[in-house]
C-alpha cells in the first residue's frame, strides 16, 4: 500500500526536477525556446538494472537490462495516477535461473543519469524435487533367479514404491 504511494512521490519528484531543469536551461543559455524535450517525452526505451529480490532468503540479484520498452500503468481514475512499468515479459527475459516471478507490477524508478533506471521485482526460488534412481529387482522364487531389473526415479524422501509402479514394469508372463 505504502509502496505505491512512495513510488508515486519519488516519480513525481524526478519528473519535477527533470522538467524544471529542462525548462530553465534555455533561459540561462539566452537562446529562443523552440521545443523543450523532457525526459518523459523521450522514453521510448530505457536501460538500467533490475533488482530481483528473494524475500524468503533475504537475497538480491542485480541484472543489467538494455534498451527495453516501457509501458504506462494507471492505478487510479485520475490521469496523473500513472507511472512507467516494464512489462512482465521483459522482466522474465532477465530472470535468473532457478527463480520464478511473484506476480506484481514492475515499476521504473531513477533515471537521473543515462542507464540509471531501476526496477524492483520480487522472486522466489523454484522448488526442485530431488530424485534418486532405484532399481526394482523382479525375482522368480520357483526358478531361483532374477527375472528383470528396472531402474525407476523416485523422490529422495520416498521410503516405499507404489504398487502401480511395480505392476507397470512387471515382466511379461509373471504376476506378483
Amino acid at each position: 500500500m505504502y509502496r505505491k504511494k512512495l513510488m508515486r512521490v519519488c516519480l513525481t519528484g524526478v519528473m519535477v526536477v527533470s522538467i524544471a531543469t529542462a525548462n530553465v536551461a534555455p533561459v540561462f543559455a539566452a537562446e529562443p525556446v523552440e521545443k523543450v524535450e523532457t525526459e518523459s517525452d523521450s522514453w521510448d526505451s530505457i536501460s538500467g538494472e533490475i533488482n530481483f529480490r528473494d524475500t524468503d532468503n533475504n537475497e538480491s540479484i542485480f541484472v543489467q537490462f538494455n534498451n527495453e520498452k516501457v509501458e504506462d500503468y494507471r492505478w487510479g481514475d485520475d490521469p496523473k495516477d500513472t507511472y512507467e512499468v516494464l512489462p512482465a515479459e521483459t522482466v522474465k527475459k532477465y530472470l535468473p535461473e532457478g527463480y520464478e516471478l511473484v506476480e506484481g507490477i514492475y515499476s521504473v524508478a531513477g533515471g537521473e543519469t543515462q542507464d540509471s533506471y531501476f526496477v524492483y521485482a520480487e522472486v522466489k526460488k523454484v522448488l526442485v524435487e530431488e530424485t534418486q534412481d532405484v532399481k526394482i529387482n523382479y525375482y522368480d522364487e520357483a526358478a531361483g533367479k532374477q527375472v528383470a531389473e528396472v531402474p525407476v526415479q523416485v523422490s529422495i524422501d520416498t521410503s516405499c514404491v507404489n504398487m502401480a509402479i511395480l505392476t507397470r514394469y512387471l515382466p511379461e508372463g509373471y504376476t506378483l
